[in-house]
């Protein structure tokens, strides 16, 4: 198996859920210009998405400030590639990884979902690991 050190950013949809209950083909056109606009920003940012799931996008960066910077720009663009208004939590974690294929895997992964997930709406959630190594470059208030 091969290891390396990523960073890792997971972004996922604020009331998904109740958005498919009200209007399922409409959401699902909102989720795919989602997509398409968070694919865009990631690649830009030199980061790979490597795994989607609905609403929720995973992406991985070799720099913390280039996933910080794609997270920010992510928020920001939400309206525009969405429509009404749409929010999105995210969660950033730098941290050992496992390759499978185009895949990553392993507690990092699992870390930055937990990160993510509990994180308000609209808001980006980092580890400290992550803010030391390159986040404190942004001119952002935590």
């Amino acid at each position: 198996m091969k290891r390396r050190l990523a960073t890792i950013l997971v972004g996922d949809v604020v009331g998904y859920s109740s958005m498919m209950e009200r209007d399922e083909e409409g959401t699902a056109r909102r989720i795919a210009n989602l997509t398409a606009m968070v694919r865009d920003k990631v690649k830009v940012r030199d980061g790979r998405v490597f795994k989607t799931m609905g609403d929720a996008i995973l992406a991985d960066f070799a720099s913390p400030l280039n996933a910080l910077r794609c997270a920010v720009e992510i928020r920001n663009g939400l309206a525009e590639a969405a429509g009404e208004s749409l929010q999105m939590r995210f969660g950033l974690h730098l941290a050992d990884v496992i390759e499978s294929g185009d895949d990553l895997m392993g507690d990092g992964v699992n870390l930055a979902a937990r990160i993510q997930s509990s994180a308000d709406p609209g808001a980006i959630e980092l580890k400290r690991r992550a803010f030391r190594a390159g986040a404190a470059e942004l001119p952002l208030q935590f």
